[in-house]
């Protein structure tokens, strides 16, 4: 029957260097882990295996349990005086010969009683100081499997030392304090931590460059700046100092990018902390970048739309919240539909604290529209005086209505110099159509019963005078014209019966003169 010990394992007592000590080994027995009692045979031999250093010793009816076993040794010296040692194991059953198992078994007995192995069962009544996993000089401590280190270990000093933790693929690197790689990682796109107190969760390619910075998990993430955060997604960069970027090819810049390139699309600041404090989140976007311009900067692309409360009605809108640089006291909001809808690139909201304003309460609001970032022309403005403006051509800001400070009605621009193609008109004949057109009372549909208006109907009014820009409305400035004009027609009018009238009356009078003095006695 054969037998073969698998391996041996020597666990010391904590007391002293010397005896007892526990011999832990695998007994293998014809190709299966043994089970039963078996009888075991151990000799002390030296560093060359020919020289007996003390008698053997002979176990009788150890228990052995699925292959495992463990005997308490004490050969009545103390081994550390003979450093390299080999120890013979053999072994029987049921009367049956000893057999060795394999060749003598080496072992430095000086550094296997330096301290106290741990067993697979657990241990009790250890003491942190000195019983512990670990190494005591600077090398790391390395854990394995199939050959290949999966963890290290180490401590390393700088001003600030402490441990770094390095997980995952053996080509993740890290060399900082405090740092750590929670996984993750290949030979070709290993994580990396190079800033003291930076921390990789894992994914592949990751970097934390930055002091105290932090990449979540992704792939090729980025966090160079101070404190700064990459959560995952692909290709984000996270360059300055207090940033956060998330999805994919959200670029934050970095103030000491120079020329090695870890945000991928080299974006560099002129500020040595680059865009600090910015957070900026990309949808897929096609993997384009999508990167800060300034520090403190809350950046959001969302093809898709945004929604709150709600999915969003219209996908491919832009909102922009921003100051001009340098400030002149607006902040804006930008509105910009996504250009298959009308080819514009800027539809803008703006508001805050007019130019040149002074006083605690001059605040102004501009409604604005911007084409392509170049052509801007202000539908609405409300200055912080009460006056406001409603401009209808943006090509000329003078045209539109206004309301003036402590005005209680419109004003039309009607300055001489906006206007063309100018003609005399025939308010006689004006007169004329404006008696033969209708005037009737009437509410407009939707509105209460007891609400009344008067006035004429817009068809009635384009038939009558032939003005306005349909036949649909009707502009204040044709109806107040048609109103001047009818005025002018009808003084006309009077003014003529006027002058018959006085003719006649001047006749009937030069008649009656003339009857009284010739019946005069």
């Amino acid at each position: 029957m054969k037998r073969t010990a698998l391996w041996i394992a020597l666990m010391f007592s904590a007391a002293a260097n010397a005896a007892p000590w526990t011999y832990r080994g695998t007994l293998n027995d014809g190709g299966a882990p043994a089970n039963g009692r078996y009888d075991i045979r151990l000799s002390l031999l030296d560093a060359g295996g020919a020289k007996s250093l003390a008698y053997p010793l002979t176990f009788n009816g150890v228990e052995v349990k699925n292959g495992s076993f463990a005997i308490d040794v004490d050969f009545g010296m103390d081994l550390t005086q003979f450093g390299a040692l080999k120890l013979k194991t053999e072994v029987a059953q049921g009367g049956s010969g000893f057999v060795a198992l394999g060749e003598p078994k080496a072992f430095d007995a000086k550094a296997a009683l330096a301290g106290v192995c741990w067993d697979t069962e657990g241990n009790a009544g250890t003491d942190d100081s000195i019983n512990f996993i670990g190494t005591t000089d600077s090398e790391p401590l390395v854990i394995k499997t199939s050959g290949a280190r999966i963890a290290a270990f180490q401590y390393v000093g700088s001003l600030f030392g402490g441990p770094l933790i390095v997980l995952g693929d053996a080509a993740n690197q890290g060399a900082v304090a405090g740092g750590s790689i929670l996984g993750g990682g290949n030979s070709f796109d290993p994580n990396i931590v190079s800033g003291d107190y930076g921390t990789v969760s894992g994914g592949r390619g990751n970097q934390a460059k930055g002091g105290g910075s932090h990449v979540g998990g992704g792939i090729s993430n980025r966090a160079n700046g101070y404190a700064a955060t990459t959560s995952g997604g692909v290709d984000n960069c996270a360059g300055g100092d207090y940033s956060w970027a998330g999805g994919r090819a959200a670029q934050i810049r970095s103030g000491n990018e120079g020329s090695d390139g870890l945000c991928h699309f080299n974006a560099t600041s002129g500020d040595a902390d680059g865009d600090q404090g910015s957070f900026v989140w990309a949808g897929d976007h096609g993997g384009s970048s999508f990167t800060s311009t300034g520090p403190n900067q809350f950046l959001v692309r969302s093809d898709g739309g945004v929604g709150i409360n709600g999915t969003p009605a219209e996908a491919g809108l832009e909102f922009n919240v921003f100051g001009t640089t340098p400030f002149d006291g607006f902040v804006e909001f930008g509105l910009i539909p996504k250009p298959s809808l009308n080819g514009n690139t800027g539809e803008r909201v703006e508001f805050g604290v007019g130019k040149g304003g002074t006083g605690t309460n001059d605040a102004d609001l501009r409604i604005a529209h911007r084409n392509n970032g170049i052509d801007f022309f202000e539908h609405l403005s409300i200055d912080g005086d009460g006056s406001v403006i409603v401009r209808s051509n943006p090509a000329n800001l003078g045209q539109g209505v206004q309301l003036l400070v402590g005005a209680g009605a419109w004003s039309t621009l009607s300055d001489r110099h906006l206007k063309t193609d100018v003609q005399a008109v025939d308010a006689r004949a004006l007169l004329d159509r404006l008696v033969a057109m209708p005037v009737q009372q009437w509410r407009y549909i939707g509105q209460p019963g007891a609400v009344q208006h008067i006035g004429p109907m817009a068809q009635d009014f384009a038939a009558a005078f032939g003005v306005g820009e349909n036949d649909t409305t009707i502009s204040t400035v044709d109806a107040d014209g048609v109103a001047l004009a009818a005025i002018q027609g009808l003084n006309a009018k009077l003014e003529a019966e006027n002058a018959t009238l006085k003719s006649q009356l001047s006749a009937l009078a030069d008649r009656l003169a003339r009857l009284e003095a010739a019946q005069a006695p």
